[in-house]
């Protein structure tokens, strides 16, 4: 979402003083730069949505499901899943970043006092490695991640994550990453 509409700075731009339009064009600019795209909806998306190269931010309770395209971030943004919050890639989804600065990757954050195991997510923790515990279904009281598919490259972190978000990847192909997957300590 942005935070400025563009026709409400023109209007104030051209009642403002020179050094306020400064002022203001700066701003816009700063926020353009800067801001991100939230997501506060459940979306399905099979292209880039316009300003997520500035980073998404999955907020709790909601859903971003990305089924195809080219998507790319500018240097250091990526991809937050918020605790409670639900990513899903499938298809030829390519996310992408420059080359010599890298985007930040997908990072979800978990909640450590809430569970992993789920009998809908996991049906049996003895057959995790097992191709037949693939339920596709997200976890409903943990952060999660779901990639059947797709290219994560040139990212600091392909995916990362923290506070014990679960994490299904299958079929994914990490190209030139610092980290193809970071999953921090679950306490």
């Amino acid at each position: 979402m942005r935070y400025f509409q563009f026709n409400r700075i023109i209007a104030t731009c051209m009642k403002a003083s020179l050094k306020q339009q400064t002022l203001i064009c700066l701003l816009f600019a700063v926020n353009q730069l800067f801001s991100q795209d939230t997501i506060s909806t459940n979306t399905s998306a099979s292209s880039q949505l316009s300003g997520s190269e500035n980073g998404i931010v999955i907020q709790s309770g909601n859903t971003l499901t990305i089924t195809g395209g080219n998507w790319q971030f500018n240097a250091n943004k990526g991809i937050t899943v918020e605790t409670g919050g639900h990513l899903v890639i499938s298809g030829n989804t390519i996310l992408d970043g420059p080359s010599t600065t890298k985007w930040s990757g997908i990072t979800a954050v978990g909640d450590y006092t809430k569970d992993q195991y789920h009998p809908n997510y996991w049906p049996n923790p003895q057959q995790l490695n097992s191709t037949s515990s693939w339920s596709g279904q997200l976890h409903p009281h943990q952060t999660s991640v779901k990639i059947t598919g797709g290219t994560i490259k040139n990212a600091i972190h392909g995916i990362e994550s923290t506070l014990g978000a679960v994490v299904r990847v299958k079929g994914c192909i990490f190209l030139e990453n610092y980290t193809c997957k970071d999953q921090q300590r679950y306490i």
